[in-house]
């Protein structure tokens, strides 16, 4: 089975914001409908999502909105300083060589299946991002909200008046072009490996340096690296990824978690096996783990719990958990308080 990335729902930047201007909040959850994704996790920026998911919810948005630079639009406001933890991170640079190294550096805590390169040559600096989804169909819309963030960062040390040498991106050249050409004021290559911003190295040597950060808003690696926790570092970790998103809604099923992996069923089972699970005792965990978590908020009744983790009757829900935990929810809930 092929690597699967993850990102997080903060890097749909604009796109829910730009989508209901245009579609209104019908749209908006037309699109995470379509894709299967909770629209409520948008109160969670870093909730992570498979990344194809994320790409094809660029996609959905630019289809609704029948605007071709769906992505490039929703993100040319794109600020890196309220872009979470990273964001915080990279800007915490003297200089916009040490903000391209840190970015290189958070970038796996953030997402997984994607690289930053930097790279150096006698003119020129290229900053290249790479995704193991890029020639994913909808890409080229998460594509330009990269350019959009890298560009940012750039702007926070050469000041807004900066301009690249060139514009560098995988995606096929078509009609957008005149649109990346327009927000970054450069010509644009297509078709290459990768989307990147192109620099003058001597503009790079000799930037200037960023605000200092407001005291209480300092960011460590240890502190991207407690992020980095969050993101699926397995096979079942991934399934169960899955199967929590789509507790929010129904019940979930091993066909449907299948599809949302791109594989069969029998491939699902059979890889779970490997790690000694079955499908069913996977589900059975994230439901039991989900509902301990919601016992520990005293305003939410038991009935309310087992209806949020898929039970229809409250007496089935406490049988199930006091088989699971050996004590029942009200007893539990009684232990915490």
């Amino acid at each position: 089975m092929t690597e699967i990335g993850y990102g997080r729902l903060r890097d749909l930047g604009g796109l829910p914001d730009l989508l209901i201007s245009l579609a209104g909040e019908e749209g908006l959850n037309r699109a995470f409908r379509d894709q299967d994704v909770p629209v409520e996790l948008l109160a969670e920026p870093d909730a992570t999502v498979p990344m194809r998911d994320l790409v094809a919810l660029y996609q959905r948005a630019a289809e609704i909105s029948v605007m071709r630079s769906f992505g490039l639009q929703a993100s040319k406001e794109f600020d890196a300083d309220g872009h979470g933890p990273v964001g915080r991170y990279i800007l915490q640079a003297r200089d916009l060589s040490g903000a391209l190294k840190r970015f290189r550096a958070a970038l796996p805590y953030h997402e997984s299946g994607s690289s930053l390169e930097i790279e150096v040559g006698e003119n020129e600096l290229g900053i290249g991002y790479r995704n193991i989804y890029q020639d994913m169909v909808g890409w080229r819309h998460a594509g330009d909200f990269v350019l959009c963030v890298l560009a940012d960062v750039i702007s926070h040390y050469l000041g807004e008046d900066w301009a690249p040498l060139r514009i560098e991106t995988c995606y096929a050249k078509g009609p957008w072009e005149q649109d990346l050409e327009d927000v970054f004021a450069a010509p644009v290559r297509f078709e290459g490996d990768r989307v990147a911003i192109v620099l003058d190295r001597e503009t790079v040597i000799t930037s200037g340096q960023a605000p200092a950060t407001e005291p209480g808003s300092m960011v460590s690696l240890i502190d991207l690296r407690r992020l980095g926790e969050t993101l699926p570092q397995d096979f079942p970790c991934v399934v169960a990824n899955i199967i929590e998103r789509r507790l929010v809604h129904q019940t979930p099923d091993l066909d449907g978690t299948a599809a949302v992996l791109g594989i069969g069923p029998r491939t699902l089972q059979r890889r779970l096996d490997e790690h000694g699970l079955s499908f069913r005792d996977l589900v059975l965990r994230c439901r039991m783990r989900r509902a301990r978590e919601l016992l520990a908020e005293p305003d939410i009744t038991v009935k309310q719990v087992a209806l949020e983790v898929a039970y229809s009757s409250t007496p089935h829900f406490t049988r199930a958990f006091k088989t699971f935990y050996g004590t029942s929810p009200q007893e539990l809930r009684g232990s915490i308080s």
